[in-house]
């Protein structure tokens, strides 16, 4: 009998802890910044920050210890190509690499004394790193040498990402969007119609890709479904600067921002139409996000701050939100006129507007509390020219955003 009462015991506790939802602290002994994050499977990973700092975990963040590093410089761009090769850069044209996991960090010399911010390998051999003063810096032996590139561009560069071993991009200070397809011989700047300052990019596949930053105190997404020929915009219907941005396939994916003083983590479930806030118990922002699947993510920031998730950073209560309100626009496109219907599980204060591509509010539908039910309601698009818009539905807590097309 003590036997079945110890058993279900455990398995409550077993189930109490597999159980936990949104985001969870792990205790990185460190008070220092965090910039990166890098994992290569669920559990090996590693994350670099202020003054040389590099941790790193075998046991997906239960235990987070320092390894030795070559800098005392802020260190930021990460990544490694198995569990024993990887690189990470830093201030001052920090470089360094390891062939064990880690267990030793040595320099690589690439002749620079220039801010570095982000690197990219494809493989063990080739690969290349940004920064300061449009630097670019290339490798075709694993670092052994590194040879400068003509970036054609004077400010920073934050994030470089490649599709193969030809075709890559960088982004940067000033809205620049660099592109090459010959592994950078020759980096051309594609017209993103912005000054913005734009800080992470990243592909999933060899014809969608995200690029993320921010305009002052607003923050920036654009998009490319054609292979970087054009960047578009995406409407975000919040003010905050964003640091980065991860998608595991064409609908979902995690954004970090910071409106202020203090950090927000946002997901999408359809590609960046609507963005939901997830909830964590810290103020500190967060500059960096892995996920090694759906369920499966770590972010780092201020303080030491590393936040982990075994359920995509989702809580019962963002769970719950996503059922409580359910709209839908047709026709769409539309001409003349279009109806916007939703349905409210439970009563509450309702605000639905109309914005253009720029984010301008041009029509207020609704500003009212209203039971729960279904309700229609009519946009008049006479008045209105062609082209792309937004409705914002905010429910309660609960905020829905959606894009429709005016034609003419």
């Amino acid at each position: 009998m003590k036997i079945l009462i110890y058993s279900f015991l455990l398995l409550l506790c077993t189930m109490n802890i597999f159980s936990q939802d949104g985001w969870i602290r792990q205790k990185s002994n460190t008070s220092e910044t965090l910039w990166g994050v890098y994992f290569f499977d669920s559990l090996t990973g590693w994350a670099c920050g202020g003054w040389g700092t590099i941790l790193h975990t075998k046991d997906g963040g239960k235990n987070w210890l320092k390894q030795k590093s070559k800098s005392s410089e802020n260190l930021g761009g990460i990544q490694f190509i198995d569990k024993n090769t990887g690189w990470i850069v830093g201030l001052g044209g920090s470089l360094q690499k390891t062939n064990d996991g880690g267990n030793n960090w040595f320099k690589q010399n690439a002749l620079i004394s220039n801010d570095l911010f982000g690197i990219f390998f494809i493989d063990t051999l080739k690969g290349w790193a940004v920064g300061d003063s449009g630097t670019i810096l290339n490798t075709i032996d694993g670092g052994l040498n590194w040879i400068k590139q003509n970036s054609e561009v004077e400010n920073i560069l934050f994030s470089v990402s490649f599709i193969d071993s030809l075709k890559g991009f960088i982004v940067g200070d000033k809205g620049n969007i660099l592109e090459t397809t010959d592994g950078g011989q020759n980096w051309i700047i594609k017209e993103t119609k912005s000054n913005r300052v734009l800080v992470q990019i990243h592909f999933i596949d060899s014809i969608t890709g995200w690029a993320v930053g921010s305009d002052g105190n607003f923050g920036v997404i654009l998009n490319t479904t054609n292979g970087g020929e054009t960047w578009n915009s995406k409407f975000i219907d919040f003010a905050a600067r964003v640091y980065d941005i991860i998608y595991l396939n064409h609908q979902k994916g995690w954004i970090s921002s910071s409106p202020e003083f203090y950090g927000e983590m946002y997901y999408t479930l359809d590609g960046g139409n609507l963005w939901i806030k997830q909830k964590y118990d810290f103020n500190n922002n967060l500059y960096d996000i892995f996920f090694v699947n759906d369920f499966l993510g770590w972010a780092v920031g201020d303080d030491g701050i590393i936040l982990h998730t075994t359920n995509g950073g989702v809580t019962f209560v963002e769970d719950e939100q996503l059922k409580k309100v359910l709209s839908s626009c047709y026709p769409n496109p539309f001409s003349s006129s279009t109806t916007i219907t939703y349905t409210l599980q439970e009563p509450c204060w309702v605000k639905l507007c109309i914005y253009d591509f720029l984010g301008k509010e041009v029509a207020l539908l609704v500003n009212e509390f209203q039971d729960a039910g279904e309700y229609r309601k009519s946009i008049d698009g006479s008045g209105l020219s062609p082209g792309m818009y937004y409705y914002v539905l905010k429910a309660g807590k609960f905020t829905e955003t959606n894009k429709i097309i005016i034609i003419k």
